[in-house]
């Protein structure tokens, strides 16, 4: 493994990956409500396009809190810690220009002291980790990645004469504390300067060299702490701070979808249901058997189980119908995700697009414009969703003009889904 991880991420092989949107706010709009603690944060995360590498980088991870649930503790606890910095910051206060020596002085302290949480916080969610043993690579990383910041020399350095920071005596005015940071965010150099009555007693204090410097707080050079000194002091020591929250940001948006995942394997096991991973092939999908409806998860409600097949087109009747196609979405959608699947079964191409289409609250009118506007989006190898097309047009001409639409569609090698009542030929 290398020895530097200047970014983690739970839930992409590679750290740097751009979120992009792959799935609309409409796809989940079809969907119906996810649940959980933080629907909306979690519908993000489903929202983001994923690779195949992605997917297996996810199910190691998951597989690996199945297997060790100590280490899934330690990792909420490393968590909530987090959180609780978030409430430090909140106390952080970063005075206007014009403040003077006492104002500065007073938001000094207060800032140094959530610093001091911060710092703690690198050290105790190494100590959270370090006796654990993770399988998958994307945990290892991450306990790697807390390892160098929670046992940097720079960092127990820092941290040490920050606590005993003679600057809290209002009579050490002539005192500087120089700070810089790495490349990697990590506190590379700490030094302390004394300025005393006596010039010649002028000490630094446990200077740590790195290379590659990109930001040094307050200035480069070392100054008395005038009002000013103290004012670019506080600004850096919230830059630090804010930086430190940065990089773990990415802790929460992982754990918010293994929670999720995790709650979706214990309902399955918890009803006896069989439950699997989908398996990414290159023909369209999803194709499975034994599927179960996540809206029993959500609403407790038994719903029997279903069978997708490769067909071109497939018809399902009535509100049946308008269920199936949910459940399809989900399958579709979770299983782009990399969340596990209540089923026997899953077949599925993860570069597949899903469109969605609803007659619900449309006009003729509207409902035209919409299914136009969708055959022009369409593209080969689309899953299209039609949930009771033409609903607002007399059945023999509603017929019709869908089993036309029906064939224009499958000329541009879409796959069809539909929930209708009416007969096409």
């Amino acid at each position: 493994m290398p020895d530097r991880f200047p970014r983690f991420s739970l839930l992409f092989a590679d750290p740097d990956t751009p979120k992009e949107e792959g799935y609309s706010a409409e796809v989940f709009g079809f969907l119906g409500p996810l649940g959980g603690e933080t629907p909306e944060k979690l519908q993000r995360i489903l929202s983001w396009k994923t690779s195949r590498k992605d997917l297996q980088f996810r199910k190691e991870i998951l597989e690996d809190f199945l297997q060790n649930p100590t280490l899934l503790t330690k990792i909420e606890g490393i968590l909530r810690r987090l959180e609780g910095l978030e409430e430090a910051a909140k106390r952080e206060v970063i005075p206007p220009q014009d403040a003077s020596w006492e104002e500065a002085f007073s938001a000094l302290q207060e800032n140094t002291r959530s610093l001091m949480e911060h710092l703690r916080f690198l050290r105790l969610a190494h100590e959270e980790t370090a006796k654990q043993t993770p399988e998958s690579g994307g945990l290892f990383a991450f306990a790697e990645y807390l390892r160098l910041h929670g046992t940097s020399p720079a960092v127990k350095a820092l941290t040490e004469q920050i606590a005993g920071y003679p600057l809290l005596r209002k009579e050490s005015a002539k005192c500087v504390l120089h700070l810089s940071l790495d490349r990697y965010g990590r506190c590379a150099d700490g030094q302390v300067a004394y300025l005393g009555p006596d010039e010649e007693k002028y000490r630094k204090k446990h200077p740590v060299k790195r290379e590659d410097l990109s930001l040094t707080v307050p200035k480069e050079r070392a100054e008395a702490l005038t009002a000013q000194g103290l004012i670019n002091l506080c600004d850096g020591f919230c830059r630090i701070t804010a930086g430190i929250r940065l990089r773990f940001s990415a802790l929460e948006e992982g754990m918010i979808f293994y929670r999720f995942a995790l709650s979706l394997t214990e309902w399955a096991r918890s009803r006896g249901h069989a439950w699997c991973f989908a398996t990414p092939v290159n023909e369209p999908g999803p194709v499975g058997r034994g599927i179960r409806d996540f809206a029993e998860f959500r609403d407790g409600i038994y719903r029997p189980p279903i069978t997708c097949t490769a067909r071109e087109t497939e018809s399902f009747d009535g509100d049946r119908g308008s269920e199936i196609l949910k459940i399809l979405a989900r399958v579709q959608i979770f299983a782009a995700a990399g969340l596990p699947l209540a089923a026997e079964q899953v077949l599925f191409c993860p570069e597949q697009r899903v469109c969605v289409y609803s007659s619900e609250g449309k006009t003729t009118e509207e409902e035209i414009a919409a299914l136009a506007a969708l055959y022009r989006d369409t593209r080969k190898g689309d899953l299209l969703l039609l949930d009771r097309p033409l609903i607002t047009v007399g059945k023999a001409p509603a017929a019709e003009i869908l089993g036309n639409l029906l064939r224009a569609f499958r000329k541009k090698g879409a796959a069809l889904r539909l929930a209708t009542d009416l007969s096409i030929r």
